[in-house]
């Protein structure tokens, strides 16, 4: 014969709490191992009533038959009814031949816990935020039990590169997860994951950080080389932090036992390291820097380059082929005082968008020619300094040179001894531009009579060589 043993008609204020609340449960107290749990009806689930044998609860909350995970999810009381007031009845027949009076009471408790999306265990849900999975779904919900292993579900990995989850939606706090799923976090309940694709920039300009750029502050001293690559760190080196947002997604290391040498990489093979879009002081005062190699540094969202080789006074050679500068605006200074360099290739340079090239080359005394034809300057307003002090140059043909909406030319080549024939300057066709101590100098190498106040094809020229 089948004895019952029923769980009704509970007290009136706490059915009627454990019905008005979104969630309840009943929690066995110490020594006895009968569980109930009461939910309120969803919408989905409306009348409906599912009752399934007894459980036990782990300390962590996770529900265990025998002491031991239940995969499964029998035994779990799982009650769920529409009513949102009045008396919640949850009735258990029992098989064991014991009647109510040899049965043991269980200590209930009334808890305000959340209950799990399972009942297996901690629910994450992975919401790919704007990516997909590889089976063209954008979220997936695997159970995990109380040590972190999958119950239910798979683990799947959303498309995109170096894609790692964060559990706030501003991808602030990363979780980290190993190759086969499992969490490196301990689970304490339900959790919800945000999927965010790694970047690859690094730090760039900062007034106040060391020579204002948060990259070139991190440059050791020692540093002679500067590589932009796609290699893995080796894992015996000292990473150094370069990367602009915390992601990982650009790693610094020293490549050689010297410390002379420092590489830049995404890890990524074919994935290039993103300059910032404020680049300027990039690689300033890096007087001990002789070589940097940008084959792998991408640029076509810089728009200041402003500085950028300013006192890298040690580089004798300078590759600009991988550059693309066709967004830069500002290059004013940006080889101020490479006095080591001998030629410099401009080709490479797009400066279709350039307004600024003051002081570009100023103290580049050890240029002995610079061929400006490729030089878009047609959007420049400030040539200022721009060859002050390069007296390495013997000659230079301006003719490339757009002036249409130069405004300030103040000093653009004053040196204590200019080595090259100025009288080309006497056949520009300028209108309105105000030119004002343009050739100033202590001592020139030329005749200077008929300048000092001239009006060549309109142009006005005010203290041409040197001050009143």
């Amino acid at each position: 014969m089948r004895n019952r043993c029923m769980f009704e008609k509970m007290a009136a204020g706490m059915a009627l709490a454990a019905a008005v609340m979104a969630g309840a449960a009943m929690l066995p107290g110490s020594g006895h191992g009968l569980v109930a749990r009461v939910y309120a009806a969803d919408a989905s689930n409306q009348n409906s009533q599912n009752i399934r044998g007894l459980s036990t609860r782990s300390a962590d909350g996770v529900s265990e038959e025998n002491g031991e995970g239940s995969d499964s999810g029998e035994g779990i009381y799982d009650f769920k009814d529409n009513k949102t007031s009045g008396t919640v009845t949850v009735t258990k027949k029992w098989d064991d031949g014991l009647t109510n009076a040899e049965r043991e009471i269980p200590d209930m408790y009334l808890s305000t816990e959340k209950p799990s999306k399972s009942t297996k265990g901690y629910t994450v849900t992975f919401h790919g935020n704007g990516l997909k999975f590889a089976d063209g779904t954008d979220e997936n919900m695997v159970v995990y039990n109380s040590s972190g292993q999958i119950v239910e579900g798979s683990y799947k990995e959303a498309v995109g590169t170096g894609v790692g989850w964060y559990s706030d939606k501003t991808c602030k706090n990363k979780v980290e997860i190993s190759d086969d799923g499992v969490l490196q976090v301990e689970l304490t309940g339900d959790l919800d994951l945000w999927a965010k694709e790694m970047t690859f920039g690094i730090k760039g300009y900062r007034h106040g950080a060391k020579n204002n750029n948060e990259f070139n502050a991190v440059i050791p001293d020692a540093v002679t080389e500067v590589i932009f690559t796609d290699e893995v760190k080796p894992k015996a080196k000292e990473a150094i932090d370069v990367d602009a947002d915390g992601d990982g997604g650009v790693v610094a290391w020293l490549d050689d036992d010297a410390g002379t040498v420092m590489k830049v990489s995404t890890q990524f093979p074919g994935v290039k390291v993103q300059a910032a879009k404020d680049s300027e002081n990039m690689f300033s005062n890096r007087s001990k820097l002789q070589k940097i190699d940008f084959k792998m540094l991408d640029t076509q969202n810089v728009t200041n380059m402003g500085e950028m080789f300013y006192n890298c006074s040690g580089l004798t050679s300078l590759d600009l082929t991988p550059l693309d500068t066709k967004n830069v605006t500002y290059m004013y200074s940006m080889f101020y005082r490479c006095y080591s360099l001998t030629s410099l290739d401009l080709s490479p340079l797009d400066t279709q968008n350039v307004t600024s090239i003051y002081g570009m080359f100023r103290y580049c005394f050890g240029l002995t020619s610079l061929d400006l034809t490729s030089l878009d300057t047609s959007k420049v307003t400030n040539m200022s300094d721009m060859f002050y002090n390069c007296s390495g140059l013997t000659s230079l043909d301006l003719t490339p040179l757009d002036t249409s909406k130069v405004t300030n030319m103040e000093c653009m080549f004053e040196a204590d001894k200019p080595g090259f024939d100025t009288t080309v300057y006497t056949e520009s066709n300028e209108d309105g531009l105000h030119v004002r101590r343009l050739f100033q100098s202590d001592k020139l190498g030329f005749d200077a009579a008929g300048y000092a106040e001239s009006d060549v094809h309109k142009w006005y020229v005010r203290r041409l060589f040197g001050p009143d």
